[in-house]
């Protein structure tokens, strides 16, 4: 948390947890829209791991699937 307030006072823009763009009312707000991501660093476990979770959570809010 103290590495990103840091980067935040100082106007840094570090790739993949910061950026920095101007925007008005018609732009998207979230960060995350204007942050590059670095797609090298995932593995198949990681999409894996996700795919759990989304079936859990479809599980416990009695979602039906097939």
């Amino acid at each position: 948390m103290k590495k990103w307030i840091d980067l935040y006072k100082n106007l840094e823009v570090v790739e993949g947890l910061t950026a920095r763009q101007c925007i008005s009312h018609d732009n998207e707000w979230l960060c995350e829209a204007y942050m590059k991501t670095d797609y090298n660093n995932l593995s198949h476990s990681d999409f894996e791991d996700t795919i759990k979770d989304y079936m859990a959570y479809l599980i416990k809010s009695g979602e039906k699937f097939d």
